[in-house]
């Protein structure tokens, strides 16, 4: 367990060795303390509200999730949980396994068991699903190894829209990562802390800076992460723009977008994918708003 000095989050790290015992599930629990608790995770691209948002006839055993669980009272506390390593959990209490006919190998005492799908999730627990050994799809049915695995924990006033829920499961996906580079030293830094790139809205991420495939410029690609269309500016305080298109996923140039100095606008559907190609230069000053 780890606890941070004016940081407010707890990670846990656990390492587990699994045999070849048949029959056994192994989970990890983190049950929390809340009343009425709501549910919401991030999946590819979309925030999903489990039950809600499901089809009639899904179960609710399990639930893949990216990079992060938000759990919510109806007086607005919520605590978000997230896990790097472990993307499998089961919501509101630990439900028989949903495995289907086809790909279970034993059949489970009761099978199928009334609460495939429950109505409403009662408890505010999370059961992260970390091994199985009663599927014959297209894998072992006895999973063995040494595993370590991360889980990060944080809680705050406010639903998944404020994007703590967001800053923190991607945070915890991503950490820093230091890389020592040799190249030029000289040169002048202002003494304000600045970003390479910036973009004016909070529910706008860049998960991508590179150079093209072509190597005629950057290519940058932003995801939108709270369902709204939106106008997003991107600033390039070090460099100068002097072309910019919306690109498709293979960098084809589609259509231009208007550049002013060093900053570029285009706009994102929701939870949408935009990627952009800038055709830039070195900044020939440093005087930076």
């Amino acid at each position: 367990i780890t606890l941070y000095s004016k940081v407010k989050k707890i990670d846990f790290c656990y390492r587990i060795l699994k045999d070849s015992t048949p029959m056994l599930e192994v989970y990890i629990a983190f049950p929390f303390k809340m009343r009425n608790p709501s549910f919401k995770y991030e999946g590819p691209n979309i925030v999903v509200t489990p039950i809600e948002d499901q089809f009639p006839g899904s179960h609710t055993c399990y639930y893949p999730v990216q990079h992060w669980i938000n759990m919510y009272d109806d007086k607005g506390f919520g605590v978000t949980w997230s896990s790097p390593d472990a993307h499998l959990v089961e919501l509101g209490g630990l439900w028989p396994l949903g495995v289907s006919w086809a790909h279970h190998g034993v059949t489970p005492p009761k099978y199928p068991h009334e609460n495939l799908r429950v109505s409403k999730f009662e408890k505010a627990y999370i059961y992260s699903f970390i091994l199985c050994n009663n599927f014959k799809t297209n894998f072992y049915t006895t999973q063995v190894g040494d595993l370590v695995l991360r889980y990060s924990i944080t809680s705050h006033m406010g639903d998944w829209r404020t994007n703590i829920s967001r800053n923190h499961g991607w945070s915890a996906a991503n950490p820093l990562v230091p890389v020592f580079a040799e190249g030029g030293r000289r040169g002048r830094l202002p003494s304000k802390s600045y970003s390479f790139c910036e973009v004016d809205k909070p529910n706008v991420m860049i998960t991508t800076i590179k150079p093209s495939e072509d190597d005629k410029g950057l290519v940058l690609r932003l995801v939108e992460t709270s369902g709204r269309d939106t106008t997003v500016t991107i600033k390039l305080p070090f460099l100068g723009i002097e072309k910019a298109y919306v690109t498709n996923l293979v960098e084809e140039e589609l259509k231009p977008v208007e550049v002013q100095g060093n900053q570029v606008t285009t706009t994102i559907k929701a939870f949408g994918i935009a990627t952009l190609k800038l055709m830039v230069k070195a900044s020939t000053s440093l005087s930076i708003e």
